[in-house]
C-alpha cells in the first residue's frame, strides 16, 4: 500500500520539475543537442514583410549563425543548427572566421573568409521545398531553409573541412512570393568547397539540396584544383534556375555519388548539370532533365589519370526540353568534352521522352544540326563511350554503342 500510494507523489513531482524547463529555457550548447535558428538564436523568420528579408534583419541573422558556430568550433564539441518550419534571410556567408592567415591566392580577394566547421551539420525541417515557388508560398510554407539577399559573388555556405551534414532549402536569390521565378541576379553558389593551404583534405560530406537561383548550385572553384574534394554524397540535388548544377575544377574530385539530381533549366539560357573540368570519378543513379530551354548533362574539360569515370544509370529527359530544342531554343548535350588530354571512361543510359508512350518514334534530333556528344579537338587517345539512351538519334547511338 506504501508503495502504490508513492507513485502518483513520484509522477507529480516529476511533471512539476518537467514543467519548470520550458521551451525558451533549453541550454542553448550542449554536445549533441539541436539549436534552433529561431528559439535559441533569435533569427527571424520571414514573411510577407519586407524587413523580415531588409539588409539589417539578414546582418543580424548571419552575425547570430556565425557567433554560435565560432563557439561551437572553439568547444570541440558536435552540435546541430535546426531551422524549424520557415526561412531565414542571410546575406553574408555561414560559417565561422577561418583567421587573418587563412588565406587562398586568388580566391576570394586573397582575403579571410568564413567556413562550417568539421562535423557541424544544418538541418532544416519540413523537407524539400518547391523551387519553383517562392520560400514563403502555400505549397512552401511547411518546409525551412536559407534565402539570399546579399551581394551575388559570395557563397551561401562554405565548407573547407570534413564531416559536414546538410539538409538544406536554399534560394539564391530574394524569392519571397508567386510562382513566377524573379528575374534577379543568381547567388554565386548555394555551397562551396575549398580547402586552404596546410589545411584538411575538403571532403567526406552529406548533402541533401534544393537549390533555386544560383550560378552554380555546388561550386568547387579553380582555386582548389591542387586540393582535396573527394567522398561527397548527394542523398538528394534538386536545382531550379540554376546556371550549373555541379561545377568541379578540381583534380581530386574523385568518389563522388549522386542517388537523385533534379535540373530544371533556366529560361531562356542554355545550362549544364555536370561539369567537371578537373578530376572526375563520379555516378549517379536517377537524373532527370526538364524545363524549356537547352542544357547539357555531361561536360568535360581535362580528364586525367585520376580515375576520370563518369557513370550515369538513370537519365530521363522531358519531352518539353526536347521540342524547345527542336525548335532552336537552345540545344541539348548528352556528352561533351573540349580536351584530348588523357583517357576516359563515360557510360549514360536512360530514356529522352520525345515521343512519350509512342516508341515508333524513337529517333529526335537538335533543331539546327547541333550534335547531341560533341569530342573536341579529335584525338586517338583511348575513349570509352557507350550510351544506351532511347530516343536518341540513330546516328549517335549508333557511333557510341552500349
Amino acid at each position: 500500500m506504501i508503495r502504490l500510494a508513492a507513485c502518483p507523489v513520484a509522477l507529480l513531482a516529476f511533471a512539476v520539475s518537467a514543467g519548470a524547463q520550458t521551451a525558451n529555457t533549453l541550454p542553448i550548447f550542449v554536445s549533441g543537442q539541436v539549436t534552433d535558428a529561431f528559439r535559441d538564436l533569435g533569427c527571424v523568420r520571414i514573411t510577407s514583410r519586407a524587413s523580415t528579408f531588409s539588409s539589417a534583419t539578414a546582418a543580424a541573422n548571419v552575425a547570430r549563425i556565425n557567433a554560435w558556430m565560432s563557439r561551437r568550433a572553439a568547444s570541440g564539441r558536435d552540435a546541430i543548427l535546426y531551422v524549424s518550419g520557415g526561412y531565414i534571410a542571410i546575406n553574408d556567408t555561414l560559417g565561422r572566421p577561418m583567421g587573418e592567415n587563412r588565406t587562398i591566392p586568388g580566391y576570394n580577394g586573397g582575403k579571410p573568409f568564413h567556413a562550417l566547421p568539421h562535423g557541424l551539420e544544418i538541418r532544416c525541417g519540413g523537407g524539400w521545398a518547391n523551387g519553383r515557388f517562392g520560400a514563403t508560398y502555400r505549397t512552401n510554407d511547411r518546409t525551412a531553409g536559407f534565402v539570399w539577399v546579399g551581394d551575388t559573388d559570395k557563397p551561401m555556405i562554405r565548407l573547407c573541412g570534413h564531416g559536414n551534414r546538410i539538409r538544406a532549402n536554399l534560394y539564391g536569390y530574394p524569392y519571397i512570393q508567386g510562382a513566377d521565378v524573379p528575374k534577379k541576379p543568381r547567388c554565386r553558389a548555394a555551397i562551396e568547397l575549398v580547402q586552404p593551404p596546410n589545411w584538411t583534405p575538403c571532403g567526406h560530406h552529406d548533402l541533401a539540396v534544393t537549390a533555386t537561383g544560383f550560378d552554380k548550385a555546388i561550386n568547387i572553384p579553380a582555386a582548389t584544383r591542387t586540393t582535396h574534394c573527394d567522398h561527397l554524397l548527394f542523398e538528394r540535388l534538386l536545382t531550379r534556375d540554376c546556371l550549373t548544377t555541379f561545377y568541379a575544377d578540381n583534380d581530386q574530385a574523385v568518389n563522388h555519388k549522386f542517388n537523385l539530381v533534379e535540373h530544371y533549366c533556366p529560361r531562356g539560357v542554355q545550362s549544364t548539370v555536370f561539369d567537371y573540368q578537373q578530376g572526375g570519378d563520379m555516378k549517379a543513379d536517377m537524373v532527370t532533365v526538364t524545363g524549356n530551354y537547352g542544357a547539357t548533362v555531361l561536360r568535360l574539360g581535362s580528364p586525367n589519370e585520376n580515375l576520370s569515370s563518369y557513370l550515369i544509370d538513370g537519365l530521363s529527359v522531358d519531352r518539353a526540353l526536347l521540342k524547345s530544342t527542336q525548335r532552336g531554343e537552345g540545344y541539348f548535350r548528352l556528352f561533351e568534352l573540349k580536351s584530348n588530354r588523357g583517357p576516359c571512361l563515360v557510360r549514360i543510359r536512360g530514356h529522352m521522352d520525345w515521343g512519350g508512350a509512342d516508341v515508333s518514334r524513337p529517333d529526335w534530333q537538335n533543331g539546327g544540326g547541333e550534335p547531341t556528344v560533341l569530342i573536341t579537338p579529335s584525338s586517338t587517345s583511348t575513349r570509352d563511350v557507350a550510351l544506351d539512351v532511347f530516343g536518341l538519334d540513330l546516328e549517335t547511338a549508333a557511333k557510341y554503342p552500349r
